[in-house]
């Protein structure tokens, strides 16, 4: 029959027939059975059976089809039932008829999705379709429209009964096109009214997926070099087809030039530097626009630079030399000038010209000459008409530019002096008087000629003078000056008659000469001075001695006649101890104290000399040449103290000085002599100890015990010094001994425990505790520094370095952590190695502040009610097991417990919670999770029993409660106080085994609408483990109560009292709210499902004090009809095969579906898992979904057989139950581990190739797969070039040549993998996650494989002049080792060219070789030193590099000029022979080179006539115009001095000792005097 059959529609007649003879009776029909929901009607009496009902076939009842008995019954005639019956059963099937249309599970559906989604891509969108007819009424075609609906596809598009819909990308995706997309999607069957719809709405999210773009590839842009600084040159622009931040663009120079910057944000480039043409032509620059995104573009920018007349003409030198003759007839070139100018043509093009000329501008004129500007003279010029005989020009070279740029040089040209001009004295005749003791040497006139030629050649600087007469006078041959020679007696002689000449520098005929007369007349005056008799003079004198004692007479004899004859007699300078008689000469004491001790050197001094002076009466008076002294020997008394040297004195001594240290030396003098200076000491203390020792000679005090200064800080001795003398003499002094402080002392704080209570809501920077801390020692050792070494470790405190103050470094949370143990260390600051540590512990309370909200425990309630109920009447339906309404509680407690020990029971402050258990692990691994025993129970408040119990596994009897447990690890601690206990225990203990290692709440049958959560924490005993571990547990108490809205503050006391209003959606007063409890009943007027079938209500919780901490939750009432059907599901038992055992949390693992017919809540199912998933598991309460909550192990368990409820959500809560059984597939999934900690591996450098260096090793617990090893990408390229790693032993070899000097670590990271995919294989996971990346470190050790090197800055090169003084350093050179330690170490030798140890070199901190002069120095003997240095490493054996260093002697002027005729000079010559003739040629050397050796030669004494003439360049002595006359003069002395040009010039005078002169010729001979000297011309 048709699945939607009409009511009263007759299905079939049902007949039965009595076989009985006779007339039938009639036969009563009625269904025994089969007839579900009495959904057929059959008539009693003609057995038609028709539908009494709205049949359904897509209702599960009757999906199945009816099995229907139907029993007939023989009637009496009065219709009344017989005992004859028969029965009958047929089956009633209900055929599909198609009237449902396809429907989607939502009618909208929203996602985002990235812009960069890959065609092909599963849009993350849970679409189903489904027709609940069956065959091919269940087909149906699923299609998308709308506009570019062509960008997506979706799978399957023919469905039969249900599929699920995957929604895919088609072509690649353009946020900047399309930002969004609105689809519609039907679902189509054959039938036009039945069409499923709904509607898609696709956001795309935009992403950085284009790169910007240049305007141009290249930019070109030409500017002038004088472009000023600042100028906008370009515009640079880029577009990028992203929008919003990804489209923003910025401009850089990838380098950033100096001429140009570029500004980031609008891309104008400006210029920041001067241009110059002549450095750079051209720039290119590379460009960067760099998006939002951080994606780059380059462009290039290319700047020409364009030359402009910017640059001056430059001549080749700075200045010009040019030379000419005066009176020179020809056209004479004086110099050739050249200028050069860096910019290009015309701008380069120059011209020459003479703006200047200090004298004959008109005679100077420029040709050019192959590029050169040649400066000539036209006419012949007049040296004496040009000042200094030198002109000064300027000359201008002038570019082709315009306007055009020109610049100067000076041009000196030269002009030298011919001898036309005669020399002339100012007077014919000099008349000088002089006094007769005129010391020899001194002045008596000065002779001037002058020569009108200005050059010093020829002229006055060329004039040499003579002297003819007597040997008492010399003539300055230079200046003019006509000295003494010798002391002169007008009593020998008078006067002196002498004839003087000059002569200029001409040479031959080219020579003038000028003749003078100068006389001398010799005046008398006293010149004899008094001279001493019968020196030496010494005297014995005793010290002390009195006034007018005699001491010694002395006496001077004076040869002159009278008065200047006569000798008076003055202690000078004046002596405050002696007087002497002026006439006799005697001496006496002044009576001025005489002590030979004295110590005022001035005075000591006179009491031992007396230096007298005689003079004569003369005048002026003569004194004595020379004063003479008396020798005072003063004779020694004992008048003397000793005398302490370094005392009274404060001695400084470190404390802990082993006894028998010598401490001090006590100095001591007595100026006395003999025994009245022998001086003794003795030692008085002047404290109760004897601590010290003092020697009484020697003056050295020692310790006789150890000090220690925190007892005795100083002492203070008195010391006794006397001598020796018959009348002995003593002194006192005293010494102060201050022991010096060593860090011996600990830091110690008053008091050590500090307890302090802070609120919450302090501010950063509070003072939380002031620290006292007290260190016995001194100065730095007292000086004390603060660290938190221990409680600190989320720094919430800070302590002061210096000052001990322990503050707050941000706000604290009591909800969070309520109380702090901070371990505060007190460091001094004693030297390294010897400082000492003191703690203390401060214990800071954090009290509470209002500034937690209330929480509501669920986001929003949901709850039905009947509209019938009565006023008072709570919202929601009582469990018809009832519910337990008592208050919940904080937990408090604390545990210690060692593995296998009872952990202990737990006793909340209100609900009577206790717990249980024991530890069965090692809770220390923190890759373990450690299983529990464990129990809870809770009882009311104020009353003792149980009310509800949990174990691990769930006891189906308590299905009206339920309890997580989770686990919270944190680092070890240790507990500084023992464990509290509350007083009042539960009654009911139970014990089971389960895991807490995750979290997990088992559902009873409604809805969770109340959570509170306990906090503690579990101590494991020290004497189990070497460390404590701190375990936190969270024990979650959920109890289903209906009756209100719950809302927890974590604060605490009034604080965390939480009240309850509703603040809107109850306008009309049909609900109230408890305000203490938050229950919501029914208000005074009634509800009407049929005006408004739901609720919402805002339902507030505040505290008391009505602040801003308050919070609301939506509340929401549906009104519904009674629930009378049970849910059922579709399938007894679902499967789930294969499930991997690697599926992540929250992985969807299989539906379950459960129907209820009934409508309203009546027809809501909820799920939930009773048993069977080990926490493992969840199911949606109300789609069915079953997940993972946990992760999964193939290796812990490898199925699962869970039991599933669905309740529907009214009362009575009817339920149903499946099974669902999931398998495991096994996968890798396993960390992977090194069996090594760490692996560190030392190397010498320059190991062989193929060296194995370590082998790592590692495991899976899997154990599927071969373990593979690789090196991390990340791994450093220089590491990679040296080592390889073996993928399947794990062996670690060199590949490549190790040299330490380039690297001396590396650390290689390594990759075990096992196969199993990574989920990110960038990312080294830490020590909680599979590991699988693992560090080698490889220190290289040194070999010494590198000789020194010398650096470039050495010097190479240097010049010092000979007269460098011994010890003086010269030279420096620099030498690096690349290897390590004592390799590394460089010394420096001299190792060739060093002759005669001349030099020596000394080596400098291992680095510098400083090169001195050993020995004195003689460039005449070695003019140069080539030097090889070596540089030596300290290594085994030591490598060496030499250096070449060159010294350079100069020269300084040391060396006299040398005759190479020592013998003599013979010449024979005729009288009367021309003028010019060549007499001899003086040749002399000067060792000496340059200046220094450049010789002159003059001839100053012997040739009074100018008989000849010497030139002073060649040393060629010549005669005069008039010849040598042997009647007149047959004998010539001739002194020859020839000088060289050094500073100062040194000189050798040539006596001539023999010339005499023959009737025919002459012969002249000279003799060297042997001396030479500075020249003094």
């Amino acid at each position: 029959m048709g699945g939607r059959s009409k009511e009263g529609y007759e299905v079939r007649k049902i007949r039965a027939i009595d076989q009985d003879l006779g007339n039938p009776r009639g036969i009563g029909y009625t269904i025994v059975s089969g007839n579900t929901n009495s959904i057929f009607a059959l008539d009693y009496i003609s057995g038609s059976l028709s539908v009494n009902g709205l049949l359904d076939r897509e209702n599960p009842l009757f999906s199945g089809g009816f099995t229907i008995t139907v029993k007939g019954t023989e009637l009496y005639d009065d219709r009344t039932p017989s005992d004859a019956s028969v029965m009958t059963t047929f089956t009633v099937l209900l055929i599909d008829k198609n009237d449902n249309p396809p429907r989607f599970n939502s009618s909208e559906y929203r996602v985002l999705i990235t812009e960069l989604a890959q065609v092909g891509f599963a849009l993350p969108l849970f679409i189903q379709a489904e027709d609940k007819d069956e065959g091919v009424n269940s087909m149906f075609q699923v299609y998308l429209t709308g506009n570019n609906s062509d960008h997506f596809t979706i799978s399957p598009t023919a469905v039969q009964g249900r599929a699920d819909i995957t929604m895919r990308v088609a072509v690649p995706l353009d946020y900047e096109t399309f930002r969004s997309y609105q689809f519609s999607l039907y679902a189509n069957e054959s039938l036009p009214d039945h069409v499923g719809f709904a509607r898609i709405f696709i956001e795309l999210i935009n992403e950085n997926d284009n790169r910007p773009i240049f305007s141009k590839p290249l930019y070109n842009i030409s500017l002038p070099e004088n472009t000023p600084v600042g100028t906008s040159l370009i515009h640079i622009q880029a577009t990028d087809a992203d929008v919003g931040t990804f489209g923003t663009l910025l401009y850089y120079f990838s380098d950033e030039p100096d001429q140009f910057s570029l500004d980031a944000e609008s891309g104008w480039v400006l210029l920041r530097g001067a241009l110059d043409y002549e450095l750079m032509q051209r720039f290119t620059l590379t460009l960067l626009a760099r998006d939002g995104g951080g994606q780059e573009t380059t462009g290039r920018l290319r700047v020409n630079v364009m030359d402009v007349n910017d640059n001056t003409p430059l001549f080749q030198k700075e200045a010009y030399m040019g030379s000419l003759r005066e009176n020179e007839q020809a056209v004479q070139q004086v110099a050739r000038v050249r200028a050069i100018d860096d910019d290009s043509p015309p701008n380069n093009v120059l011209t020459y010209t003479i703006t200047t000329a200090s004298a004959f501008r008109n005679v100077f004129s420029i040709t050019m000459v192959e590029g050169y500007a040649v400066i000539s003279v036209i006419k012949p010029l007049d040296y004496e008409m040009v000042p200094g005989g030198m002109i000064y020009l300027t000359v201008m070279a002038k570019d082709g530019g315009n306007p055009a740029l020109n610049s100067s040089v000076a041009v000196t040209v030269e002009l030298f002096d011919e001898n036309d001009n005669p020399p002339e004295f100012s007077k014919p005749i000099y008349v000088v008087n002089i006094p007769e003791n005129i010391i020899a040497g001194a002045t008596v006139v000065f002779v001037n000629s002058t020569d009108l030629d200005a050059s010093p050649e020829f002229g006055q600087a060329s004039l040499i003078y003579s002297l003819q007469g007597s040997s008492q006078f010399r003539l300055n041959t230079r200046s003019g000056e006509i000295t003494t020679t010798a002391l002169l007696d007008r009593e020998l002689k008078s006067e002196y008659i002498l004839i003087v000449r000059a002569v200029d520098g001409g040479v031959g005929p080219q020579q003038k000469t000028g003749i003078a007369t100068v006389n001398i007349t010799v005046m008398d005056i006293n010149d004899n001075p008094p001279v001493w008799r019968d020196e030496p003079y010494n005297a014995n004198v005793v010290e002390m001695s009195p006034i007018y004692t005699d001491i010694i007479s002395v006496l001077a004899i004076d040869p002159d006649n009278g008065e200047n004859g006569t000798v008076v007699y003055s202690i000078s300078p004046n002596n405050p101890f002696y007087t002497i008689n002026n006439i006799t000469g005697k001496i006496r004491t002044s009576g001025a104290i005489l002590d030979r001790e004295s110590s005022n050197m001035r005075d000591s001094l006179l009491m031992r000399t007396i230096v007298v002076s005689a003079t004569d009466l003369g005048r002026p008076p003569l004194r004595s040449s020379v004063s003479t002294t008396v020798f005072v020997n003063l004779l020694d008394l004992n008048d003397n103290d000793p005398t302490f040297l370094n005392l009274p004195f404060v001695a400084e001594v470190t404390e802990g000085l082993l006894s028998g240290s010598s401490l001090f030396k006590i100095q001591v003098e007595d100026p006395d002599e003999g025994d009245n200076g022998l001086v003794t000491m003795a030692l008085q203390m002047g404290t109760p100890r004897l601590d010290f020792y003092l020697n009484t000679t020697t003056g050295v005090l020692y310790s006789t015990v150890t000090l220690d200064r925190e007892q005795i800080g100083q002492y203070f001795m008195r010391i006794v010094a006397h001598d020796q003398g018959q009348k002995p003499r003593s002194s006192t002094s005293t010494l102060t001994i201050t022991v010096l402080d060593v860090n011996d002392e600990t830091p110690t704080f008053s008091p050590k425990l500090y307890n302090v209570s802070l609120q919450e809501s302090v501010p950063r920077d509070q003072l939380v505790a002031r620290l006292n801390c007290l260190d016995n020692d001194t100065g730095l050792n007292a000086e004390l520094s603060y660290f938190i070494t221990g409680g600190n470790q989320d720094g919430k405190f800070s302590v002061g370095f210096r000052d001990g103050v322990v503050r707050t470094v941000v706000g604290l949370d009591r909800e969070t952590q309520a109380a702090y143990t901070l371990i505060i260390e007190a460091i001094d600051n004693g030297p390294a190695g010897s400082r000492r540590t003191g703690t203390a512990t401060v214990l800071v309370e954090v009290l509470d502040v209002n500034d937690n909200k209330p929480i509501f425990l669920q986001n929003s309630y949901e709850t039905s009610i009947l509209e019938n109920v009565t006023s008072g009447t709570s919202i929601v339906q009582s469990n018809r097991h009832g519910i337990a309404r008592w208050g919940v509680g904080k937990l408090l407690w604390s545990v210690w417990a060692g593995v296998g020990e009872q952990v202990g029971e737990y006793w909340p402050a209100r609900s009577g919670l206790r717990w249980g258990g024991r530890l069965n692990e090692d809770v220390n691994d923190r890759r373990t999770e450690p299983n529990l025993f464990h129990s809870l129970s809770w009882g009311s408040e104020g009353r003792e029993g149980p009310q509800t119990r949990y174990s691990s596994e769930p006891q189906p009897p308590y299905e009206s409660s339920s309890v997580g447990l989770a686990e919270r690890r944190h680092t070890a601690k240790k507990m500084a106080q023992p464990p509290r206990r509350t007083d009042r225990p539960s009654t009911t203990r139970m014990v089971s085994r389960g895991s807490c290692s995750s979290e997990g709440i088992w559902d009873g049958p409604k809805k969770t609408e109340t959570l509170r959560s306990f906090e503690g924490s579990v101590k494991v005993a020290e004497d189990m483990f070497t460390t404590g571990l701190l375990v936190e547990f969270m024990v979650m108490l959920v109890l289903w109560n209906g009756e209100k809205v719950q809302a927890i503050d974590a604060d605490q006391g009034e604080n965390g009292k939480v009240l309850y209003r509703i603040v809107s959606g109850n306008s009309d007063g049909q609900f109230s709210i408890n305000q203490l409890s938050g229950l919501v009943t029914r208000g005074l007027k009634a509800l009407d499902r049929e005006k408004k079938s739901s609720h919402v209500l805002e339902v507030e919780a505040y505290n008391s004090d009505m602040g801003l901490m308050r919070s609301s939750v939506r509340l929401i009432v549906y009104v519904d009809d009674v629930n009378d059907e049970p849910p059922a599901f579709t399938q007894q038992q679902y499967n789930r095969l294969g499930l991997k055992e690697t599926a992540g949390i929250g992985t969807s693992v299989i539906v379950v579906r459960a129907t209820d017919p009934d409508t309203g809540d009546g027809g809501a199912v909820a799920y939930s898992l009773v048993s069977g998933a080990d926490r493992k598991f969840d199911v949606d309460v109300s789609t069915g979904l079953v997940t993972t909550v946990d992760y999964l192990d193939y290796e812990t368990k490898t199925s699962y057989l869970m039991n599933v409820s669905a309740t529907d959500q009214a009362p009575p809560f009817y339920r149903g139950y499946c099974t669902v059984y999931v398998t495991l597939l096994n996968e890798l999934d396993e960390a992977v581990a090194f069996l090594s900690a760490g692996y560190e591996v030392s190397l010498r450098e320059n190991i062989a190739t193929g060296t194995e260096v370590v082998q790592v090793q590692a495991k899976s617990a899997d154990n599927l797969n071969q373990m593979s090893y690789r090196f991390d990408p990340d791994t450093s390229p220089a590491a990679l070039a040296l080592f390889k790693i073996d993928s399947v032993t794990g062996r670690i070899t060199v590949t490549g040549q190790l040299d330490r000097e380039k690297g001396d670590f590396y650390t290689l990271t390594v990759v075990a993998d096992d196969g199993a995919p990574k989920k990110d294989s960038t990312v080294k996971l830490s020590a909680n996650d599979d590991l699988y990346f693992h560090l080698v470190s490889i220190t290289i050790l040194d070999e010494n494989d590198n000789s020194p090197e010398f650096d470039i800055t050495s010097d190479s090169l240097v010049d010092i002049p000979e007269d460098t003084p011994r010890g003086k350093r010269v030279a420096v050179v620099l030498g690096r080792d690349r290897d390590a330690g004592n390799n590394g170490l460089v010394n420096f030798t001299l190792v060739a060219g060093n002759m005669q140890d001349v030099f020596e070199i000394r080596t400098v901190n291992h680095t510098y070789g400083e090169v001195y002069v050993n020995s004195l120095l003689d460039r005449e003997l070695v003019d140069r030193y080539l030097l090889k240095l070596r540089a030596t490493d300290s290594g085994v054996p030591p490598r060496f590099s030499d250096f070449a260093l060159t010294i350079n002697i100069l020269d300084i002027n040391d060396n006299a000029p040398v005759i190479q005729r020592l013998g003599g000079y013979n010449v024979s010559i005729s009288e009367n022979v021309g003028g010019g003739t060549s007499v001899l040629r003086v040749v002399a050397t000067d060792r000496d080179i340059g200046p220094n050796a450049m010789l002159f030669y003059y001839v100053t004494s012997g040739d009074q006539d100018l008989t000849f003439r010497m030139d002073r360049m060649t040393g060629e002595m010549v005669t005069r115009p008039s010849p040598p006359d042997r009647e007149r003069q047959q004998e010539y002395r001739l002194t020859v001095v020839v000088e060289d040009n050094g500073t100062p010039p040194l000189s050798l005078d040539l006596q001539v000792s023999k010339a005499f002169v023959l009737d025919t010729c002459f012969r002249l001979s000279t003799e060297t005097s042997g001396f030479s000297h500075a020249a003094d011309l």
